[in-house]
C-alpha cells in the first residue's frame, strides 16, 4: 500500500464493519464492556474474543492513520470475511445484491485490491 489514499480507504471501510459487529457482540455479560484485554482468562474463553480483539485493535482511539500498512490490510480482511459471513448466511449473492452489507464487501475487496498493486 503506497499512497495515503488507500490507507484512507481502509479506514473508512473498516468504520461500517465496526458498526456491524458492535451491533451483533453481546455484551451483557462482558465483565470488561466490550474492551478486550489479551491477558484476560475471560476474554480468552469468550465465544466473542476474535471480534472483540478486532475492535480493539481498530478503534479509531487505536490512531488508526498511524498503524502499519499490514494492520490495516489484515484488519479489513478479518471484516470482509466477518461480514462476508453474514452475506453466505443470509444467502445473498454478493456479486450482485445492493444490500449494505453486500454493497460494502464489493467496495472493501476494491480497497483491498488496490492496497495490493
Amino acid at each position: 500500500m503506497a499512497d495515503n489514499q488507500t490507507r484512507s480507504r481502509c479506514i473508512e471501510v473498516l468504520e461500517y464493519a465496526r458498526g456491524l459487529a458492535k451491533d451483533q457482540l453481546d455484551l451483557t455479560d462482558c465483565p470488561h464492556h466490550g474492551y478486550y484485554a489479551a491477558g484476560s482468562g475471560v476474554c480468552r474463553e469468550c465465544s466473542e474474543q476474535y471480534e472483540c480483539e478486532w475492535l480493539f485493535r481498530t478503534d479509531q482511539s487505536a490512531d488508526l492513520h498511524h498503524k502499519p500498512d499490514d494492520a490495516l490490510i489484515s484488519a479489513v480482511e478479518f471484516a470482509v470475511h466477518y461480514i462476508g459471513g453474514f452475506t453466505v448466511a443470509a444467502n445473498h449473492t454478493s456479486s450482485t445484491c445492493q444490500c449494505g452489507n453486500c454493497t460494502w464487501l464489493r467496495e472493501a475487496q476494491g480497497v483491498l485490491d488496490g492496497a495490493q498493486d
